[in-house]
């Protein structure tokens, strides 16, 4: 007994997790040219620094098929730029696009280029009150964007590493899956299987009900018919206990993409979280940074 009111204690403190992250964001500019950004997260009793002064920001608004304009954030480096290479950050539903920051920054110095791309319909985005419909996805938000990039800096072959989150995820596997761009690393955290039921499970104990997009469901990774078995390098990180990916889903995927990918690699934690960046647990978020920036060194 006493075992089971320590576990729900836990519970509930890590379902509460993400309402008490606190973002401190300074942007100071300097010379006109580029950005000096101060970055704290403030989580219960830790806090975390982070500071940048190499980044040149632009925002990119690019129209869709309907002629509403979808905005996209691209830093970039002062030195040491190869346009060859972009990596782009996708988050899920409840990822506030800030927690991304510690590896871009890292990446910044390393001379990459980064794209924030945000979801639609999402609380909180930059693209929160454009509509999703049968053309307007996240999935061909992603195709323009690239298509955008390559002809303003004149880049004819383009190697990506795509970055996703839970429905992020869900959006950079299907677009490998219709691109034929060069994507040399796909990193996925909390991918779910059938998006039905987990979007149904986030409702369950979400106060903020999440609207079930009936849109997005044929692109749901138990739906999703590879057309090809594909070199990319793909590493999967996903928690034995999330509570929106159940641990049987996890094996669906996981022999999913094994068949499909010749270079897959997976990490299951001993976690309850559904995404280590919602929940901020600081050993996880600082173990998982580490690897993801291990992995794109490596492959981009």
């Amino acid at each position: 007994m006493k075992n089971l009111i320590i576990y729900l204690f836990i519970f509930f403190l890590m379902s509460c997790s993400k309402q008490q992250i606190t973002f401190y964001e300074n942007r100071e500019l300097i010379n006109d040219e580029y950005i000096k950004i101060n970055f704290k997260i403030k989580f219960l009793d830790t806090i975390i620094i982070y500071e940048n002064n190499e980044i040149i920001p632009y925002n990119i608004d690019i129209p869709d098929n309907s002629g509403n304009l979808i905005r996209y954030v691209l830093w970039t480096p002062i030195k040491d730029l190869n346009y060859s290479k972009l990596i782009i950050f996708i988050p899920g539903i409840d990822t506030d696009i800030r927690l991304f920051y510690p590896i871009a920054f890292q990446l910044i110095n390393n001379g990459y280029q980064i794209c924030f791309m945000d979801l639609r319909e999402k609380a909180n985005s930059l693209n929160f009150t454009r509509k999703r419909d049968s053309i307007n996805i996240e999935i061909y938000d992603l195709s323009r964007f690239i298509n955008f990039y390559k002809e303003k800096f004149l880049v004819s072959e383009l190697q990506l590493a795509i970055y996703g989150i839970s429905l992020g995820a869900v959006i950079g596997l299907n677009y490998l899956n219709i691109s034929k761009e060069n994507i040399k690393l796909l990193i996925t955290e909390g991918l779910p299987y059938d998006l039905k039921s987990s979007y149904y499970r986030i409702s369950n104990f979400n106060d903020n009900k999440i609207n079930i997009d009936d849109k997005l469901y044929k692109y749901s990774i138990n739906n999703v018919n590879f057309k090809e078995i594909y070199l990319t390098q793909i590493y999967s990180f996903w928690s034995k206990f999330d509570r929106i990916v159940t641990y049987n889903e996890i094996q669906e995927l996981i022999l999913k993409l094994q068949k499909n990918f010749r270079n897959f690699n997976y990490l299951i934690i001993n976690s309850d979280f559904h995404t280590f960046r919602t929940a901020f647990n600081q050993k996880y978020y600082n173990e998982i940074n580490s690897k993801i920036i291990e992995l794109i060194l490596k492959y981009l």
